[in-house]
């Protein structure tokens, strides 16, 4: 026999923990992420959000204990609101940083290292462009020659051109890695690629 207590329910006398009311938050969550996203990037209306009154209204008609479905509804809203207000912060956010043009001076330290083919890819945090420092992280295009002695930790100064990277274009969809590492920058062809230093990062 079943007695429920939050997140805690008794069956046969032993209390089991009830996953139900966390499973449920998190589905929330991600609706409001993805209703975010849709907003954003598909120009989706907030009156949508109407063809889901039935759902939250229809659970009063049958359940017995009005009191909590309400408190268990306005969790269920809060988590909606959380995810969708979260995904429309940091969406606004990427991006919306200085803008280069021309050739720029950065100076990084290289945190990522992938190699493909005869290319290497880099990505370098602790970001100086033109001497003003930046909080984001860059990913650099360079030709395997030019990486043959770098190194995880390594510092380097290059010069290229710098282009903000855009969370969403019509061509790959919404850059949701970019958007997590924090790559606000890209460099394609960089040229003056100097190591001056090394720095130790047990990760």
């Amino acid at each position: 026999m079943y007695q429920r207590e939050g997140l805690l329910q008794q069956k046969n006398g032993e209390r089991v923990f009830n996953f139900r009311p966390l499973f449920f938050s998190a589905v929330f969550l991600v609706l409001g992420i993805l209703f975010a996203y849709h907003q954003k990037i598909d120009g989706v209306s907030a009156w949508w959000l109407c063809l889901l009154l039935p759902v939250f209204i229809t659970p009063f008609f049958f359940y017995p204990k009005k009191d909590m479905l309400f408190i268990a509804l306005c969790v269920l809203l809060l988590c909606f609101a959380i995810g969708n207000i979260l995904f429309s912060i940091v969406f606004a956010n990427y991006g919306s940083t200085t803008m280069y043009s021309g050739n720029v001076s950065i100076v990084g330290r290289v945190v990522e290292i992938q190699q493909k083919g005869e290319s290497i890819t880099l990505i370098l945090d602790t970001l100086y462009l033109n001497g003003i420092a930046e909080n984001g992280k860059l990913i650099a295009y360079l030709p395997l020659s030019f990486t043959e002695n770098i190194r995880l930790g390594d510092e380097l100064v290059m010069t290229g051109m710098v282009r903000v990277n855009e969370g969403y274009s019509p061509l790959y969809g919404l850059r949701g890695g970019w958007i997590a590492d924090n790559l606000l920058y890209s460099l394609y062809s960089p040229t003056n690629v100097t190591v001056t230093g090394h720095t130790f990062d047990l990760f």
